[in-house]
């Protein structure tokens, strides 16, 4: 048997496979709830500390720079708030949400997919608006995780910080350009589906 055989075969779903799939995916959003929305709502009962990450931006003073240039340092404090307010843990609350959320909605249109694909007639208006879902709902996630982070992090700043100024607000472009690659390639096989769909009709019509 040749390599590419092997990576066939493994690549290749059989019943159990959509079931196991389907599964994981529950499973994945479940997860994502639990650390980043029940454990917070755990330690605001128990009315544990607040803690939280910020970036900060400082001189370094014991660093020397050549002659025309300049040297500066930044990095992430950790902020810890003894008795927070209900707006600091709702703003603690708000990145966590946006991110169950986002998981909840992909595994429900993934499993979606999943169903569909396993039911032997993939190219359908079901599977064409799970696909575009999930594309949208990427792209959705783009915006609003940042922004809820950013969210988050001007609390934090606001609260903790003698000088609210020290706080520098950074995205991760990277990150961003690669949920926006997936999102439309994505968005490109939900094309592809769509056409694949729409000759699937034209056939049933002339038989």
């Amino acid at each position: 048997m040749t390599d590419a055989t092997r990576l066939d075969r493994l690549l290749t779903f059989d019943p159990r496979d959509f079931q196991v799939a389907r599964f994981a995916l529950a499973l994945s959003a479940l997860a994502v709830a639990l650390v980043t929305v029940a454990r917070p709502l755990w330690q605001w009962l128990r009315d544990e500390p607040l803690e939280g990450g910020i970036t900060v931006d400082a001189a370094a003073t014991q660093v020397a720079a050549r002659e025309g240039a300049e040297v500066a340092w930044s990095g992430d404090v950790l902020v810890t708030l003894a008795s927070p307010t209900t707006t600091d843990r709702l703003a603690a609350l708000a990145p966590g949400l946006a991110l169950s959320l986002t998981a909840a909605l992909l595994a429900w249109l993934g499993i979606r997919l999943l169903t569909a694909i396993a039911s032997g007639e993939p190219f359908t208006r079901r599977s064409v608006n799970a696909l575009r879902g999930i594309a949208a709902t990427l792209l959705a996630a783009m915006l609003v995780v940042p922004a809820t982070d950013a969210v988050l992090q001007a609390q934090l700043a606001t609260s903790g910080l003698a000088d609210s100024n020290d706080a520098v607000f950074v995205l991760e472009p990277f990150l961003l350009l690669l949920v926006g690659t997936v999102a439309l390639v994505v968005a490109s096989v939900a094309e592809a589906f769509a056409r694949g769909a729409r000759l699937a009709d034209d056939v049933d019509g002339l038989v």
